[in-house]
C-alpha cells in the first residue's frame, strides 16, 4: 500500500481473508479512497489550473467522483491496447488516436510480432477510437492541456499499457505537472508509471505472483452500461 495512506482508510476497504487480500467494494469505493490520498495535494490548487481526465471506461467513474469532490473540470480520454494475436488480453502496447504509441518491445521480440500484424491492430484500435467518440463524445483536445495539473485516472492497471501511452501523449501539451491516480497497480507496472510522471496515488499495488486481473480486487467490478457513462458525461456537456 501507499506509505502515505491516511489512517482512516480502513473505513473504505473490506479485508477478506484468503491470503490477506484486500479488497474495495466497487469503484466508487475505490474512488472515495484515491480522494483521501489527493486531498493535501488537490486542495492546494485552484479548480482553473487542474483537469481530471478519466480513461475510459472504467476511469468515467472514478474520475467523475474525484471531480465532485475537489471541484475540478473533468474530460475523457480514450486510449486502446494494442493486444498479442493469439490474447486479447494481453496488452503489447498502447496507442491515442493521434497515433501516439508505445510498444513494449521486449515482449513483441518475445512474441515475434511482426510490424504487418501491428499496422493491423493499430488500424483496428484507431476505429474503435472513432466508434467510442461517436457514442460518449470526443476525448480532450490537446491544447487543453497546457500548463494544467493533469490528474489521469483509471479504475486500475495490469501493465500500465493504456497509462503509459496516454501520459506520454500529455506531455506532448505540455502539462505544468502530472498525477497518474489509480487504486491498483502492481510493483513491476508502477516503477514503469513513475518514470512517466511526477506524483502517482496508488492504494493496492501486489507483487506479479500476487497479481492476476484488476478485478480481482474488486467485490463488486460490473461491466459498464453506455447509458450509465453518457448520463454522468452529461453532467459536463461534454
Amino acid at each position: 500500500m501507499n506509505k502515505s495512506m491516511p489512517l482512516n482508510i480502513s473505513n473504505f476497504i473490506s479485508k477478506i481473508l484468503d491470503g490477506s487480500i484486500i479488497r474495495f467494494k466497487d469503484r466508487e469505493n475505490a474512488a472515495e479512497m484515491l480522494c483521501s490520498i489527493l486531498k493535501d495535494n488537490l486542495t492546494k490548487i485552484q479548480s482553473n489550473e487542474s483537469l481530471i481526465l478519466g480513461i475510459t471506461r472504467g476511469g468515467i467513474i472514478l474520475g467523475d467522483i474525484i471531480s465532485r469532490k475537489f471541484g475540478y473540470p473533468f474530460h475523457i480520454v480514450i486510449p486502446r491496447k494494442l493486444t498479442a494475436p493469439h490474447n486479447r488480453e494481453l496488452a503489447i502496447g498502447g496507442i491515442m488516436k493521434d497515433n501516439t504509441i508505445y510498444l513494449d518491445t521486449s515482449l513483441m521480440k518475445t512474441l515475434k510480432i511482426n510490424n504487418e500484424y501491428l499496422d493491423i491492430d493499430k488500424q483496428r484500435k484507431l476505429e474503435e477510437i472513432k466508434k467510442i467518440e461517436v457514442i460518449l463524445g470526443k476525448q480532450v483536445e490537446g491544447e487543453k492541456l497546457k500548463e494544467k495539473n493533469i490528474i489521469l485516472v483509471d479504475d486500475g492497471v495490469a501493465t500500465g499499457a493504456t497509462l503509459l501511452v496516454t501520459s506520454r501523449w500529455i506531455r506532448k501539451y505540455e502539462p505544468k505537472n502530472l498525477t497518474i491516480a489509480t487504486p491498483i497497480c502492481p510493483h513491476s507496472t508502477l516503477s514503469l508509471l513513475k518514470k512517466e510522471t511526477d506524483y502517482i496515488a496508488s492504494i493496492i499495488n501486489p507483487s506479479s505472483r500476487n497479481f492476476d486481473t484488476v478485478e480481482n480486487f474488486y467485490q463488486k467490478f460490473e461491466q459498464l452500461e453506455i447509458e450509465k457513462l453518457t448520463y454522468i458525461l452529461k453532467k459536463y456537456k461534454l
